[in-house]
């Protein structure tokens, strides 16, 4: 009988993010798109969805639910897509908060 290959996904160690905003307000949750969601709020929800940052073809912050992405968090009426892996949303909030003009640390964090 011949063997069958199933496709090997290799996968980073789980990590999550720590959002630290000048005023010493700090996001730290267990999931990093809570994180994610949590800070694009402290940001400024209208404000970040004024950028037009688009993932995967949808908003970053919109005001539809796509039917085609579980991937998204309700916050305030918005919804924040967050599929991606943690090292772009960080480089995601790093560039959201220098266009925004407000200083914040993102860090990966192991997940223990």
């Amino acid at each position: 009988m011949p063997q069958t290959h199933i496709r090997m996904v290799t996968r980073r160690p789980r990590t999550r993010l720590r959002v630290t905003f000048a005023d010493g307000t700090v996001f730290d949750e267990q999931q990093a798109s809570d994180t994610f969601a949590l800070a694009l709020r402290r940001l400024g929800l209208s404000r970040v969805e004024q950028l037009g940052i688009y993932v995967r073809n949808l908003p970053l912050v919109g005001n539809v639910k796509s039917d085609g992405y579980a991937c998204q968090t309700e916050i305030d009426g918005k919804y924040v897509c967050h599929h991606m892996e943690t090292q772009r949303k960080k480089r995601l909030l790093d560039k959201i908060a220098k266009l925004l003009s407000t200083p914040i640390k993102v860090e990966i964090i192991p997940n223990v």
